[in-house]
């Protein structure tokens, strides 16, 4: 059909002459040209008329297919009806003769439903009459179990103040009996403080704190006498355990303590009254140190008992004759074996009262004798260092290897907890200024660290669980106390060989300038000054007495320390 479209070759070469000699053949040329075109155009419209009878002839017979798939479907589409029809009859009949059923079934159980209603309500009146009589009975029961339970709280309440009042009078009778151990170089010690040193400070006055060197000396000789009541602690480092109240001060010591039968008081409110010195022993004994230096056995009833209700029912301050406990239990050697640790009061720095008050004073007083301190915080109340936490350990003067911090009770904790609460008290003690050795998360009932930061809290014990010579130590103390009284006597003898010296190139210039009779005109003067300033002598004589006292003093205390180390450990 392509083909037939075009025009023929003859065409193309009538174009062609048509081209070059228009001018000479247009008729002819046009004549062909329209017979060409008019034959052309018959071909074409037969060849349409050819097409479209085709395409009348494939429109119909395509038509025809399409009515007979029709109508075989119809007819599938029928019967598939027809037989569901009679599917769904039959399930029908068979729905409708389970009906039938059920409903005979419920008429049966409603009649007894009805019959077990009068039953239940039957039963409910007879329950109701014996539920009456039981709320009478109980009544009856009550009231007798309480009339009982009053007598026997009666009774135990007359048997527990009998009991409470003996123990109360023995235990004061014991303390007031006790006898301080003999120790001669104690003996030695006060003699020198309240006679030689008290005449020696009465005529000397260059120190200017002499107060302050007389309490030193006091506080040695008290130390001494303590000493000398405990002499398990002797020689041994001594770390304080401190912190807020229920902070678990006494359980984190109890969770070294291998005699499960002697432990700390422990609990909610404030429990450690007077102070424990606890050191590592082959067998447990606990001891009280008496006021005047005596020492006596304590039960560990009375020692449990040993609280601020308890020292109330007394009627005044039982730490007044009783300061000190000392517990003497076994412990791991490798960490305890020279360490005595302090369990010191805790106290509540939102309502401090004058006991609580008097029990912070104790803890600073403590502490100041002590040559580490670990600081304990609870992680139940608090969960992270308060500022009167801060405050209080910047007061002490312990180095960063001297100081370690414990957060007790981690296990309440999950371990995310524990590392952001550690993140927090380490950037707290930053802020404020203070270092420490260590810090671990620490519980005290699982005897467990749970996170450590720098150093752990064994290797710490490690460090500090070494035996220091306390001869040195006390008699550096002394010697520092004269060597005040030292540079005090010797910066007056310089200033009044200077002043004497100035007073004597005075006098000679007065000579060269106005004559002998100035000189002896200003010798009243010159006499006068000459007696303010003092006899040098008598100065240099002081000055050699405080020498003599300082060698009294150190030879008296390592007598005394000599004499504790002799005696036997109470076991």
């Amino acid at each position: 059909m392509t083909g037939n479209m075009h025009l023929t070759k003859t065409v193309y070469s009538d174009l062609e002459i048509l081209t070059h000699f228009w001018c000479f053949k247009r008729k002819t040329i046009a004549a062909t040209i329209a017979q060409a075109l008019e034959d052309f155009e018959k071909k074409v419209d037969e060849r349409f008329t050819e097409q479209q009878l085709n395409h009348q002839q494939q429109r119909f017979q395509q038509d025809t297919e399409h009515d007979l798939q029709i109508e075989h479907l119809k007819t599938q589409h029928q019967q598939a009806i027809s037989q569901q029809k009679q599917v769904l009859t039959t399930q029908i009949g068979a729905l409708e003769a389970q009906r039938s059923e059920l409903s005979t079934r419920n008429a049966h159980l409603a009649d007894k439903v009805a019959s077990l209603d009068e039953t239940i309500t039957t039963t409910q009146m007879l329950l109701s009459q014996k539920h009456a009589n039981m709320q009478v009975l109980e009544g009856l029961k009550n009231q007798l179990d309480e009339s009982h339970q009053q007598l026997q709280n009666d009774y135990s309440q007359l048997h527990k103040d009998n009991l409470t009042l003996h123990e109360r009078l023995t235990l004061i009778q014991s303390i007031l009996s006790a006898q301080p151990a003999e120790n001669e170089g104690i003996d030695a010690f006060r003699h020198l403080l309240y006679t030689d040193y008290a005449t020696f400070a009465a005529e000397e006055s260059s120190l200017a704190d002499e107060a302050g060197a007389l309490l030193n000396l006091q506080n040695i000789l008290n130390e001494l006498v303590y000493l000398n009541t405990f002499p398990a602690a002797s020689g041994k480092s001594i770390v304080g355990v401190a912190g807020g109240f229920s902070s678990g001060k006494s359980e984190f010591i109890n969770s070294f303590i291998l005699d499960k039968s002697i432990k700390l008081a422990t609990g909610l409110n404030p429990v450690t009254v007077i102070p424990s010195f606890v050191v590592c022993a082959p067998s447990s004994c606990i001891s009280g140190a008496a006021n005047n230096g005596g020492s006596i056995r304590l039960s560990s009833k009375i020692f449990k008992a040993l609280s601020h209700e308890y020292l109330s029912s007394f009627g005044f301050d039982l730490r007044k004759i009783m300061p000190l406990i000392s517990l003497q239990v076994p412990m791991n050697e490798a960490l305890f074996e020279h360490i005595c640790l302090v369990d010191t009061p805790g106290y509540n720095p939102g309502t401090m009262n004058i006991t609580e008050q008097a029990d912070r004073n104790t803890s600073a007083k403590l502490l100041d004798q002590c040559t580490a301190m670990i600081w304990v915080i609870g992680l139940d109340p608090a969960g992270t260092i308060s500022q009167s936490d801060i405050d209080f350990i910047r007061q002490q003067s312990f180095t960063a290897e001297n100081l370690y911090i414990v957060l007790n009770k981690a296990d309440v904790k999950s371990q995310v907890d524990i590392q952001s609460i550690m993140a927090e008290v380490a950037d707290s003690l930053m802020f404020a200024g203070i270092d420490y050795a260590g810090m671990t998360a620490y519980s005290s009932t699982r005897s467990s660290s749970y996170d450590i930061e720098k150093c752990s809290l064994e290797e710490f014990l490690k460090e500090k669980n070494k035996r220091y010579n306390i001869i040195s130590a006390y008699e550096d103390k002394i010697q520092n106390v004269f060597n005040r009284y030292e540079i005090a006597l010797q910066k007056d003898i310089d200033n009044v060989q200077l002043l004497r010296s100035k007073l004597k190139d005075l006098q000679l210039k007065t000579l060269a300038d106005a004559g002998a009779r100035a000189v002896k005109d200003l010798q009243h003067i010159s006499d006068f000054l000459s007696q303010q300033l003092g006899n040098q002598d008598k100065m240099k004589s002081q000055l050699a007495v405080s020498l003599q006292l300082c060698r009294s003093f150190r030879d008296a205390t390592r007598q005394a320390i000599l004499v504790m180390q002799r005696q036997p450990q109470a076991y």
